[in-house]
């Protein structure tokens, strides 16, 4: 096998166990956040929550990938993401805009 091949191989092999671990943190998020919102509205689900949570749990796999913390952490950050919801997320962050708009003005 030449130089080339092998490494190839050896980069394909990296980049697929990569992509293999985002998307469990993707559908770990998506599937808890699905999980959930089934239980709390009496059976329905809502699909597009659950899909912007498996969104936000790709984020924190690439922001731990970017600030190498090991990438198995954020399969377990994907299911608080999932557990918390869109809902907790957005009330926290306009929290936070309205103490620096207020520290601002």
């Amino acid at each position: 096998m030449s130089d080339f091949t092998a490494y190839i191989l050896k980069e394909l092999q990296e980049n697929l166990s990569n992509l293999l671990i985002a998307f469990t943190a993707s559908f770990t998020g998506f599937a808890v956040a699905y999980l959930r919102s089934k239980k709390e509205n009496q059976g329905k689900a809502d699909w597009l929550e659950a899909s912007i949570c498996g969104f936000f749990s790709m984020s924190a796999w690439a922001l731990m990938n970017w600030a190498n913390i090991p990438q198995l952490v954020s399969v377990g950050i994907a299911s608080f993401i999932g557990y918390w919801g869109t809902k907790y997320i957005s009330d926290k962050t306009k929290k936070i805009f309205e103490r620096l708009m207020e520290k601002l003005l």
